[in-house]
């Protein structure tokens, strides 16, 4: 499995950025053609034209989206280990977007329920027992067996899955490139050589607030030398996805009209471009930074286990798992993103609260 695997959180974060980042180029394109009609319009066209759009306003305002549940599916570079497993939570009550990130190592048992039942349900689910993210291929890579990894992942948060989307590998270094770079703080010394990776393994980062560009952010993400293993890993690439976020959004529109076509280089997904605008449009009156947040991302917990084979997996407390996701979606954020017309000095305590993500794994051997 090529380590280039481990980017793929980062791009399921993406997806939310191509969404905002498409609204932004969409009403920039807009705004521009607008003022080229104004320069040949007559005062009574332009009256019209804004007792109009003073009514499509209206009727916008009262549209409230429902909250919706997506899973985002990051492969490996082979394109059949879904090493990467998150359900985003779009809550348009609280004007949040809430992530829940499932370790690729969780141990999935369809000798027990209720995984037995996924399994009866398709004749072509021959697997006894495998880690979460080798379902997929386990069931031939065919379009069934993300059918059955996502019934799993609704067993697994108690969740329903309405929307699906499909991520690869290629193109993050742009997407870096393209905004010029990020700055982040790395927090630990990191350095890993191997030539024979595919592709090679180069990295060599010092601690501290430094700008990472493309490559020294792939590093970044790469890097696997944690004490806590994949939960630390998973923190920290958290944390870069919005570090990464806040400097997409503030980007120009030249810098918005590559990420986007980067980006949906990199996403396939079940859902069009009419449920993308009705989301668009109605994040779009609210304050874009508080609506991901680091204290609405967590990582579901396990405690780590050994089969006979010697290959390491997590096992996991399904009525726990639940519970979790439950808490965070029930949760009544007091930092839920506000109208742009009424934010103040709440932005600046919103990036103080991201204290409840580090969590630890729990021994049950």
């Amino acid at each position: 499995m090529g380590k280039q695997s481990k980017i793929l959180m980062l791009l399921c974060g993406l997806i939310v950025v191509l969404l905002v980042g498409s609204y932004f180029l969409i009403q920039a394109t807009e705004k521009a053609r607008k003022m080229e009609q104004t320069a040949v319009e007559t005062p009574e066209t332009v009256k019209e034209e804004e007792q109009v759009q003073v009514q499509e306003e209206s009727t916008e305002e009262e549209k409230v989206p429902e909250s919706k549940n997506g899973l985002m599916i990051g492969f490996d570079q082979s394109n059949k280990l879904t090493d990467v497993l998150m359900v985003g939570h779009v809550d348009t009550e609280q004007n949040k977007i809430k992530v829940v990130s499932i370790p690729r190592d969780f141990f999935i048992d369809f000798r027990k329920e209720p995984f037995k039942s996924i399994k009866k349900a398709n004749p072509n689910n021959k697997i006894g027992y495998c880690k979460i993210n080798e379902i997929y291929i386990n069931m031939g890579a065919k379009e069934d067996g993300l059918e059955t990894l996502k019934q799993v992942i609704e067993a697994i948060t108690g969740l329903e899955i309405d929307y699906m989307a499909t991520i690869n590998v290629s193109g993050f270094k742009e997407v870096v490139d393209i905004v010029d770079g990020v700055e982040f703080d790395v927090p630990v010394r990191m350095y890993k050589m191997d030539p024979y990776q595919d592709p090679p393994l180069r990295i060599d980062l010092q601690p501290g607030l430094q700008l990472l560009d493309g490559e020294k952010a792939q590093g970044l993400v790469r890097f696997r030398g944690y004490p806590n293993g994949d939960f630390q890993r998973i923190k920290v690439q958290q944390e870069f996805i919005m570090t990464l976020f806040q400097k997409i959004v503030s980007s120009n529109v030249e810098q918005m009209t590559s990420l986007v076509k980067q980006i949906f280089k990199m996403v396939k997904a079940d859902f069009g471009i009419v449920e993308i605008m009705d989301y668009l449009n109605y994040f779009l009156d609210k304050d874009i930074v508080h609506i991901m947040s680091n204290a609405n991302m967590i990582t579901l917990e396990g405690w780590f286990d050994e089969l006979e084979n010697g290959a390491s997996i997590i096992q996991f407390d399904l009525e726990k798992t639940q519970k979790a996701v439950r808490e965070l979606l029930e949760k009544d954020d007091k930092t839920a993103a506000p109208d742009k017309e009424s934010n103040s000095d709440q932005s600046k305590d919103d990036t103080q609260e991201n204290k409840a993500t580090d969590q630890k794994s729990e021994n049950k051997k």
